[in-house]
């Protein structure tokens, strides 16, 4: 892996000196013209450079993982006794039907990829409906407690302390 990531570096590197020297010397002085001098240019470059790999045959190796699974946020739950938990603000109940007795305070997993919701208890999808949103409302403060935050004296601060 190291060598091919030696090559690619190489090569730009020899891109950056030599194709802005080439393209001097050419007279390129707009995208326009550097567009159509730049395919010419990479194939005598590729011609001139080139090597064939050792090996031909491909070496990657097959992908067999769950990317979506790999890359989604995992967050452990406690079901209460009814079988619901909260995520993001939304009250989720497991299926009574399919949920045994002993779930109850257990943790299950919520897997978020990307707004898709899973359960899973102990390896298995769980069935889940959404049960509630939960709306939160601001607190009301009074006039007198804002008044009396605003006008709160700071405390003094001991210019002999040994972090000051």
């Amino acid at each position: 892996m190291g060598q091919a990531k030696g090559r690619v570096e190489r090569t730009n590197g020899i891109l950056q000196n030599r194709l802005i020297k080439e393209m001097r010397l050419n007279n390129i002085s707009s995208i326009k013209e550097g567009n159509i001098f730049i395919k010419e240019y990479l194939q005598k470059h590729n011609k001139k450079f080139q090597k064939e790999p050792l090996y031909s045959e491909d070496a990657h190796r097959p992908l067999n993982e769950d990317l979506d699974g790999i890359f989604a946020k995992k967050n452990k739950r406690k079901l209460s006794k009814d079988l619901t938990f909260q995520y993001n603000g939304i009250l989720y109940q497991i299926d009574p039907q399919i949920a045994s007795f002993g779930m109850k305070h257990s943790s299950v997993t919520v897997i978020d990829n990307q707004g898709n919701i899973e359960i899973s208890y102990k390896g298995q999808k769980l069935r889940y409906k959404k049960y509630a949103e939960i709306e939160y409302q601001a607190t009301v403060v009074n006039k007198k407690s804002i008044d009396a935050w605003i006008n709160k004296k700071p405390k003094k601060i001991n210019k002999n302390h040994p972090w000051r």
